[in-house]
């Protein structure tokens, strides 16, 4: 949906556009001659710039102002068109981007249209301060066109990534200019935090509504990949024949890794392994609490289904925390990769500890994993952490290892 989506608000866009100007033609412009840090200096910028000196003599003047206004100012001369009117037109341009964005996203084109008339009539912009070549006659048009684009850049569902694209370079482009024209622009910070909290609320929502499945699906070196999404999601993103192909690739779609996959899926659901997952698993986490919550270095047990971690924590004793500070400062992971070399060298288990934080080991067996093959995952992993806890050898020997790593 679109502001000027009828003949009738377009005329209306157009009458409401050719009244503010008009008002605007009735303050003629004018300027203090001895303002040396406002009108004169925006004059003495814009001729330099116009006559290829850029910005003049350089003196204490030179940089006390942005250049943007003075750049302005020549292309109101350049186009023939009085500078006030052109200061006008851009607030005009900038409030119907604005209104745009407010017609796309709540779906109301009249009352998006009854805002720009409060826009473009604003009192506020004919007062005779705003007569004077100063840069509050570009300063304003730039504050709303940032906002504006800010709004459509970030709140609005582009068909196309290119057209996203196209509204966030334009507000680099409109943020380049502002900060050109007035240093301290952190004032738009309060217009912008609700936008961005905004957008930040609607990613959250969309990531919702998509499981994306990045890891093979199905066993014997068949790679299969998925992304879950409901139907609106699908229609948005596959809404022609040409965007029929838009998500491709990463494994290269073929018929046997289809058809593996549909028959994983027939045994998820026949053998009901999701129900099992999660009947098994609480009960494992149930059990490796009961076993290792006596530990000192032992925090937390958590997960959901067949995936769980046992978190460590840095123990409190001397006895245990002087071989762990030395674990430390070898490496950060080295106390996960010790449990993880002995759960595997002397019980045979394969794990392994979470990649952003190596004080937790992860537990993910398989979901067709036997009652007998998660009995002999609590028994080894509570002698591995009874080890730690009541003898020096499982810190000594580790300690040996690294020595002789360092000396290789």
């Amino acid at each position: 949906m679109t502001l000027a989506g009828t003949t009738g608000l377009r005329l209306y866009l157009g009458a409401t556009m050719g009244l503010s100007l008009w008002l605007r033609s009735t303050f003629p412009a004018s300027a203090i001659a001895d303002a040396i840090t406002d009108d004169q200096l925006f004059v003495k910028l814009a001729r330099n710039i116009l006559v290829g000196r850029w910005l003049g003599p350089y003196s204490e003047y030179t940089h006390v102002k942005g250049v943007f206004y003075s750049l302005f100012i020549d292309l109101s001369f350049l186009s023939g068109v009085p500078l006030k009117i052109f200061e006008q037109a851009a607030y005009l341009g900038a409030a119907l981007l604005f209104c745009e964005v407010v017609a796309r996203l709540h779906r109301r084109r009249w009352a998006a249209a009854l805002l720009f008339a409060f826009l473009a009539l604003n009192p506020i912009l004919f007062h005779p301060e705003l007569a004077r070549v100063v840069r509050e006659g570009v300063y304003i048009p730039l504050a709303l066109g940032v906002v504006a684009l800010a709004g459509g850049g970030f709140l609005i569902k582009h068909r196309t990534r290119a057209a996203q694209i196209f509204w966030l370079a334009a507000l680099g482009l409109a943020g380049g200019a502002f900060w050109l024209t007035r240093e301290e622009a952190l004032w738009l910070g309060p217009a912008l935090l609700p936008l961005f909290g905004s957008w930040m609320y609607r990613t959250r929502r969309e990531w919702r509504r998509w499981i994306v499945l990045a890891v093979p699906i199905v066993a014997f070196l068949v790679p299969v990949s998925a992304v879950l999404m409901t139907g609106e999601v699908y229609n948005a993103v596959y809404d022609s024949l040409k965007r029929a192909i838009v998500h491709t690739s990463t494994f290269s779609e073929n018929a046997i890794a289809m058809r593996t996959g549909l028959a994983t899926l027939d045994v998820l659901e026949r053998e009901r392994l999701g129900e099992r997952a999660l009947r098994m698993g609480a009960a494992l986490r149930e059990r490796l609490r009961d076993a290792l919550g006596g530990y000192e270095m032992v925090k937390d047990v958590r997960g959901l289904g067949m995936l769980s971690g046992i978190e460590f924590q840095t123990p409190s004793s001397l006895k245990l925390r002087l071989p762990f500070e030395a674990f430390r400062q070898i490496h950060a992971g080295m106390f996960g990769q010790v449990i993880v070399m002995r759960m595997f060298r002397d019980w045979g288990v394969l794990t392994q500890v979470c990649g952003n934080n190596f004080m937790v080991l992860k537990v993910a067996p398989p979901l067709t994993v036997s009652e007998g093959q998660l009995d002999h995952f609590v028994e080894a992993i509570t002698a591995v952490v009874d080890l730690m806890h009541t003898s020096g050898s499982f810190w000594t020997e580790a300690l040996s290892l690294a020595r002789r790593a360092v000396n290789v």
